[in-house]
């Protein structure tokens, strides 16, 4: 049990381990987190990996000759607006 399980480190390593675990947080963000780290343990690595790489070939291909894209990949239909959308920024 982890009465203060904040981000869920605790929780995430229990599972890991195979062991039953509680854990309890009132800040609203930090339990959002916690679920979030919770459902990551089942996320497929190779299919995590190859949704990253697509993204990145998605961002360089919007980037070439500057051009800053107005939709996300794999969305049919555009934003509804003037402003750029994504980062000219990333990793």
């Amino acid at each position: 049990m982890d009465p203060f399980a904040g981000v869920g480190t605790t929780l995430v390593e229990a599972n890991r381990l195979g062991l039953d675990s509680v854990g309890f947080e009132i800040n609203p963000f930090a339990a959002l987190v916690c679920r979030v780290k919770l459902g990551a343990v089942d996320v497929c690595l190779r299919e995590l990996q190859e949704s990253v790489k697509g993204y990145k070939g998605f961002m360089e291909s919007s980037m070439a000759g500057n051009r800053i894209a107005r939709r996300p990949p794999g969305s049919g239909a555009g934003f509804l607006s003037s402003r750029p959308q994504w980062s000219t920024r990333f990793y």
